[in-house]
């Protein structure tokens, strides 16, 4: 796997949970901020992740019906 160079901000306060987590579980903060991007941008790709799990009484009415609507804004995908 290549691996490239990123640069961002963060808050100090972020910065310093990012530091105690690396610290805790004995990683860098490098791989920290990898996994927990990695594990971001994959459940922010499917808009199916969005209703996984929906209990009847949390979810709409017509959800069986109409899930093209609500995944991607249109009925037919």
């Amino acid at each position: 796997m290549a691996i490239l160079k990123k640069q961002v901000y963060i808050t100090v306060e972020l910065d310093a949970r990012l530091k105690r987590l690396a610290r805790q579980t004995g990683r860098s903060e490098s791989e920290v901020v990898r996994e927990a991007l990695a594990a971001y941008v994959t459940t922010a790709d499917d808009p199916f992740d969005a209703i996984i799990g929906l209990d009847a009484a949390e979810g709409p009415d017509d959800l069986a019906a109409n899930h093209d609507r609500y995944l991607y804004g249109s009925e037919d995908g």
